[in-house]
């Protein structure tokens, strides 16, 4: 048994993963990196579920990825119908705005150099 099997991670041991919803580098920062810093330091054992979301609008869809992963991997009984409800909204939505957005706008050159 080489040193990676002996010091293989609880989490890789106790569940079923595959190389698509596993985070396999990459760095940490903020709360995510503050919670891994701790439990580093602790003997209790320390994850966290990190999905990508959208910076500008409000990412239901990263909500839903995160109760999904944590329902699959504790098995909690937990569901996201209602999320993937509110999903749809927010689409139509953002949708509708862009939309109304583009309607508004001038149609102009695209080269607008100044002279």
């Amino acid at each position: 048994m080489d040193y990676s099997e002996a010091h293989q991670p609880a989490f890789q041991i106790t569940h079923e993963t595959t190389p698509s919803n596993v985070l396999l580098c990459g760095f940490f920062d903020g709360a995510n990196a503050a919670l891994v810093e701790r439990g580093i330091d602790s003997p209790l054992g320390v994850g966290v579920f990190v999905t990508p979301v959208h910076a500008q609008a409000p990412d239901v869809e990263a909500a839903i990825r995160l109760v999904d992963a944590a329902n699959d991997v504790y098995d909690l009984g937990a569901t996201s119908a209602p999320l993937n409800s509110f999903a749809a909204e927010v689409r139509q939505y953002y949708a509708e705005l862009a939309d109304r957005l583009q309607e508004s706008e001038p149609d102009l050159p695209d080269d607008r150099m100044y002279m």
